[in-house]
């Protein structure tokens, strides 16, 4: 059977009362108005009455919500968070630092960090990660209110899915569905994560802030955190 096209103009009327609509078969209304097309399709069984909303698309350059430092964490930390990551290899150094400041300036911006996938710093080898790592590093610190969002209905999901993109720059998805992770990587968060509660005058984070971030690509350089040099 043909599909059905009928015009119309201002008009409350029930489609399916004025024509024997059969299961699946298109209909196609128009009235004078612009851009007033509307298609539709007489509900049969399997078809489902409910609508989903699709998720807007991101875009680059686009200023989205940060986070915000909680108190007592100072930009310090942030910068030891920023170096302690590159050199792990979680995000990538093509990162600048500024961007990385800038996601917890508390003011929606456009910052992006780049995310690798893995962590270069591991026994033996680079060991791969899921973006549970880094939805768990971050959910970690946000729960001890290391740092904050805008209010409790911002989440911290949705935030790291606005600002970080993978290695061919595409925005990281998924990331608010996981819970948890590797036993491995979680012993890594903790490592990273206990920068966030030293006092910003301790030496071990002065030994990051003074140090030669170029080191870690030189095997004969022993002073880069006592890290294992890539072979």
């Amino acid at each position: 059977m043909s599909d059905i096209k009928f015009d119309f103009s201002n008009c409350d009327v029930s489609i399916e009362k004025m024509f024997d609509i059969h299961d699946n078969q298109k209909v196609e209304i128009y009235n004078n108005m612009p851009n007033s097309k509307i298609n539709g399709t007489k509900k049969g069984k399997g078809n489902s009455s409910s609508t989903t909303t699709q998720k807007p698309e991101l875009q680059h350059g686009v200023e989205y919500p940060v986070f915000s430092k909680g108190s007592g964490v100072t930009d310090d930390h942030i910068i030891a968070l920023y170096r302690l990551l590159t050199a792990r290899g979680w995000i990538s150094t093509q990162t600048k630092e500024v961007d990385f400041l800038r996601l917890f300036s508390g003011k929606n911006n456009d910052c992006e960090i780049i995310w690798t996938g893995q962590d270069k710093l591991g026994d033996n080898k680079p060991i791969k990660l899921g973006v549970s790592a880094l939805y768990v590093l971050f959910k970690d610190m946000y729960d001890e209110s290391r740092i904050t969002t805008s209010s409790k209905a911002q989440k911290v999901g949705p935030i790291l899915e606005m600002h970080f993109v993978d290695t061919d720059g595409h925005f990281l998805t998924n990331v608010s569905n996981v819970s948890r992770t590797s036993e491995k990587a979680y012993v890594y968060i903790q490592l990273i994560k206990n920068t966030m509660r030293m006092r910003p005058s301790s030496e071990y984070i002065q030994r990051i802030l003074e140090e030669d971030m170029e080191s870690k690509h030189d095997k004969n350089d022993r002073q880069d955190l006592n890290y294992r040099k890539p072979r």
